[in-house]
């Protein structure tokens, strides 16, 4: 039997799901994003909530979206880890820059694909950065 992708991801024990607000997971790196066990940092920490950092689903996560956000995100990951950020919007490089701030390499990229839903060709951006900057050797 073929098992999907999404499948394989769901079950993985390298994978977990947690059910809670992200963004006060994320305000908080002494308690983690995973609560169990506490203040445990990922390899990747992967994002799609708000339709892009300008067009937010909450007021409330607008923060996030700023270096100090940032900043408190790169503190959940280990020292070669990868942030990626999914956008339904255009690149923004200010959105770059405040990574860029916090990580040492971070670039946005315009993803091309078939929307089922609008049954048109559409584009989105990811944000990738990488090696959280408090992890750099001095």
């Amino acid at each position: 039997m073929k098992t999907s992708t999404s499948s394989s991801i769901t079950f993985s024990s390298s994978a977990s799901f947690v059910n809670g607000d992200f963004f006060a997971l994320v305000n908080n790196p002494e308690l983690g994003l995973d609560l169990e066990p506490t203040g445990r940092i990922f390899d990747a920490i992967l994002v799609d909530i708000d339709h892009a950092p300008d067009y937010v689903l909450d007021s409330s996560h607008t923060g996030f979206y700023g270096p100090q956000g940032f900043a408190l995100l790169a503190q959940h990951l280990n020292p070669d880890g990868v942030f990626g950020l999914w956008s339904a919007g255009d690149p923004d490089e200010q959105i770059v820059a405040a990574l860029a701030e916090n990580f040492e390499s971070a670039e946005a990229e315009v993803i091309t694909f078939k929307n089922p839903l609008l049954r048109i060709e559409d584009q989105n951006t990811i944000y990738i950065a990488h090696i959280p900057s408090h992890q750099i050797p001095g």
